[in-house]
């Protein structure tokens, strides 16, 4: 009875490590990582789950069609909308700087 009892608690634990793994790997696909969250909820499990979802992605939702695009995209995949570029270095450089406030008042 005992033995029969450790073995379902061992295939449990199977189970649902394995399911970390799955549920892993659906967050990380959301975020445009899914090996990364699948191995992390394979080797972490619940705890992996949670290092997934606090992981910072490399795609974002595109503003006209809500799907996930990556955030160098100039044009949705989808939609085929252009999206807004981020300011790049260079055009911040090229930026005129403010007008520095005035001491008269």
């Amino acid at each position: 009875m005992l033995e029969a009892l450790s073995g379902l608690v061992g295939f449990g634990a199977f189970v649902s490590w394995f399911g970390c793994a799955i549920i892993g790997g659906m967050v990380g696909q959301r975020k445009g990582a899914g090996v990364v969250g699948t191995v992390l909820g394979l080797v972490l499990g619940p705890l992996g789950v949670c290092v997934a979802i606090a992981m910072i992605g490399s795609r974002g939702e595109c503003m006209y069609c809500r799907e996930l695009v990556r955030y160098e995209a100039r044009i949705c995949p989808h939609c085929r909308s252009t999206l807004k570029a981020a300011p790049t270095t260079a055009a911040v450089a090229q930026a005129p700087a403010a007008a520095p406030p005035h001491a008269d008042a």
